[in-house]
């Protein structure tokens, strides 16, 4: 759904509403014509609906260009649900800013919101909670308050979680748990009030950082940040260090997971505290995939309370590793971040391949011989998947050996065995299939088809032949199984003979191959003395080396 529970490390929400201040839409704003250096953010007035067909929500798209983060004015932005209604379109205004409103419908499930501008998709969701009884309970909302205190333990925070029924009415008497990553939380586990809310109380101990707060009903976890902070020291900066990461992973672009990270850097005095007033930090790109990814904002200007400046790195279409580097302007210091990898997305049908080793195996009746089967599995951009991702094979003759396979940068693979039952007698075709699922859940399938053959047969046609003076005979010559399949590679053909001129395919080389084309040749012999007339008896040979079984034809004849 439409909500990023580990969005903002710092878990600062008077800090972000200072950031999106700032570093909001420019003041200028543009028409766009063709461009499409755009980039779209969405955001939804509610985390969630009630499926009753009534509940709604706004949807709000920012279209900025990604030059210089100006404002798009004038332009379409067309919205699409996979769940409900919304509306189908709007334009921006002077503030970059299109609206629509979604319509829950009357079925429980997870709509996906697709927000379209300029050529450019952006995709976000939001779950759609069913109204038809009240046994199912999740974590509406946590709060921390205040989301930033002193280390030492002289200011708590309270922790409120807030529990609902599926039906949107409170969860009373629930029991929940709390757990922290910094500092200590007491009491660590009490019930529900009437309202629905559980409280506890956090209290920071010597070091600074973030106290990421955990809410657990049974298998239900949701979480919250407090920001744990020191004085201030002086003016003079003396290092720039990273402070936070919100999404060491991210996923690449239109593939449903979170395509964005915040990187928030701390400039500091010679001992080690966060400067007193501001100072211009500007972050770049040093090295990635090169996918087109890009950060946003380019520069920042330091809180006035924690010397902090944030920017968010944004996925492209590649996956890979990601160095970022801050520098404190008007200074020569710098630091780099090498922690954040940019995943590939989930398996692509147009992406999802399986193929054989061999396509074509003297194997016919013949138990016990092997083939490989590998399943090539990528995102909708070609990036590799994950390693560990599902493939389940199966095939309709012999038997694979294991039914699922995992991955291993992009590829696994699976050894198919010849056993009964066997092809179809008239022809020695099959399918071998493999299967996969797509970040939705759905199947994703494809098929090989493998060819087994049995025993060479060879036949010359004509098999006596009498060339007059200066004439010529042509020769057909087919080569198979008792199918009429082509033999397996690797296969050779070779015609001689000894006396005449011998021409056309002579020599062939079969590979591996299923096309019948490779069934049937041709070779002429021609008389090579037509200014003499002499009868000279002639044999023509032709030879057949095969996995298959080798073979070999003679024609006899004379040539004058």
């Amino acid at each position: 759904m439409i909500k990023s529970k580990n969005l903002v490390v710092v878990g600062l929400v008077c800090f972000l509403v200072s950031i999106f201040l700032i570093f909001g839409c420019k003041k200028k704003e543009t028409l766009l014509s063709t461009t499409k250096d755009v980039f779209i953010t969405i955001t939804s007035e509610k985390d969630s609906l009630l499926a009753d067909g009534t509940s709604t929500s706004l949807i709000t798209a920012l279209v900025r260009l990604e030059s210089d983060s100006t404002c798009v004015s004038g332009t379409v932005v067309s919205f699409l649900t996979s769940l409900g209604s919304i509306t189908a379109s709007d334009t921006t205004g002077s503030d970059g800013v299109a609206t629509a409103t979604l319509t829950s419908l009357a079925t429980a499930g997870l709509a996906r919101i697709t927000v379209s501008a300029e050529g450019i998709s952006k995709v976000a969701q939001l779950k759609f909670y069913s109204t038809g009884g009240s046994t199912t309970i999740y974590i509406s909302s946590i709060t921390a308050s205040p989301q930033t205190i002193a280390i030492g333990g002289s200011n708590p925070s309270i922790i409120t979680a807030l529990l609902k029924y599926t039906n949107n009415t409170p969860a009373i008497n629930i029991p929940v748990f709390f757990t922290t990553t910094m500092g200590t939380i007491s009491p660590f586990s009490d019930t529900t009030d009437s309202s629905g809310n559980v409280t506890t109380t956090l209290i920071s101990g010597d070091s600074t950082g973030i106290a990421t707060v955990k809410v657990t009903y049974g298998s239900i976890v949701d979480s919250t940040n407090v920001l744990f902070t020191t004085t201030l020291g002086d003016t003079a900066p003396a290092s720039i260090v990273l402070y936070a990461i919100d999404n060491l992973d991210i996923g690449v672009q239109g593939t449903g997971q979170n395509e964005t990270s915040m990187l928030i850097f701390q400039v500091r005095d010679k001992t080690g505290k966060p400067i007193s007033g501001t100072k211009n930090v500007t972050f770049e790109i040093i090295g990635g995939p090169g996918g087109g990814e890009y950060l946003y904002p380019t520069s920042s200007v330091t809180s006035m309370d924690l010397a902090l400046a944030s920017t968010y790195l944004n996925s492209g279409t590649k996956s890979g590793p990601v160095r970022i580097k801050a520098i404190v302007q008007g200074t020569s210091l710098t630091t780099s971040v090498e922690q954040i990898i940019i995943l590939s997305g989930p398996p692509d049908s147009s992406h999802f391949n399986i193929y054989p080793v061999k396509l074509n195996t003297y194997a016919l009746y013949i138990a016990g011989v092997s083939n490989t089967i590998t399943a090539y599995v990528a995102d909708k951009h070609g990036n590799t998947v994950e390693n560990n991702t599902g493939v389940w094979f199966n095939t309709q003759c012999g038997l694979v050996q294991t039914g699922m396979g995992s991955t291993v940068t992009g590829l696994t693979s699976n050894t198919l065995l010849t056993c009964a039952p066997w092809p179809n007698t008239t022809n020695g075709f099959f399918y071998v299939f493999g299967e996969t699922k797509d970040g939705f859940g759905n199947t994703l399938k494809d098929s090989t088809r493998l060819l087994w053959t049995g025993n060479t047969q060879l036949e010359l046609t004509p098999l006596t032949f009498n060339i007059s003076n200066g004439g010529s005979q042509a020769f057909a010559i087919s080569v198979h199984d008792f199918n009429g399949n082509p033999l397996s590679g690797v296969t050779t053909i070779s015609t001689s003979t000894n006396a005449g001129d011998l021409r056309g395919q002579t020599s062939i080389t079969i590979l591996d191959t299923q096309d019948p084309y490779w069934t049937n040749f041709s070779v002429t012999l021609m008389d090579d003395k037509p200014d003499t007339i002499e009868a000279r008896n002639c044999k023509l040979s032709v030879t057949v080396t095969s996995p298959n079984g080798n073979e070999s034809q003679n024609a006899y004849g004379v040539i004058w």
